[in-house]
């Protein structure tokens, strides 16, 4: 069994460059630097105070539910320049059952789509072409004291809300940073939907049938 604290630490220091340019499908020519609050999401579930834990240790909490709920390959985030509001995650995108269960694995998983979408991609796709008809989502998973919920607005727009740039620096992950006693977990969940029969889908707006902690836990994290 791999090392979940370690995978986690490792993406977390090194995903930056690597995961900022990554799949961009059916999105092009359109803006990479984006800031908190991340985009518009179908619904969002926010924890309560999570105790102050040091940075390694949500990482590692956070990675393994993933891990244990039978993800992987997600794509990892600081929030702010040398992650002045802690760090995110965002998931492959999943078929799901109407009621938010994960499909089985051989339906679940498209190699259409095979790495964790990008945080551009989801500020954008808001029509896309998906693996076939039915329903898919995505998570967007942050540790972090920045306000949680449905808001578009910035509390600023400045090196501390920053979430992806192209030209973000490379930074070293603060394992041992010590939260505040107002980090929380926040969850973004993207819902879209296919009724062609050649995958033509779009965006699943505010209206879903099933609220983020429902899909939480249909998906097997509630231990988030």
């Amino acid at each position: 069994m791999r090392d979940v604290s370690a995978l986690a630490l490792a993406l977390l220091a090194t995903g930056c460059a690597e995961h900022l340019v990554l799949l961009e499908r059916n999105v092009t020519g359109l803006p990479r630097t984006l800031f908190w609050p991340p985009p518009e999401a179908t619904s969002v579930w926010a924890s309560g105070p999570a105790g102050s834990p040091t940075f390694g240790e949500a990482a590692e909490r956070i990675a393994r539910t993933f891990q244990v709920a039978g993800y992987g390959d997600e794509g990892w985030y600081p929030i702010g320049v040398d992650y002045t509001h802690g760090f995110a995650l965002t998931t492959r995108l999943e078929r799901t059952s109407d009621d938010g269960a994960p499909k089985p694995r051989l339906e679940r998983w498209s190699a259409l789509y095979p790495e964790a979408s990008t945080l551009p991609w989801l500020a954008w796709a808001r029509e896309t072409r998906l693996p076939s008809q039915g329903r898919y989502r995505v998570f967007f998973v942050a540790f972090t004291d920045l306000p949680i919920g449905p808001s578009k607005r910035a509390p600023r727009w400045n090196e501390e809300t920053l979430l992806a740039s192209p030209d973000m620096p490379p930074m070293s992950f603060p394992a041992a940073r010590r939260a505040s006693a107002g980090y929380r977990v926040g969850v973004y969940v993207y819902e879209y939907a296919s009724d062609s029969p050649d995958g033509k889908g779009a965006f699943v707006g505010s209206d879903s049938e099933v609220p983020a902690a429902r899909h939480l836990e249909r998906a097997g994290l509630g231990a988030l």
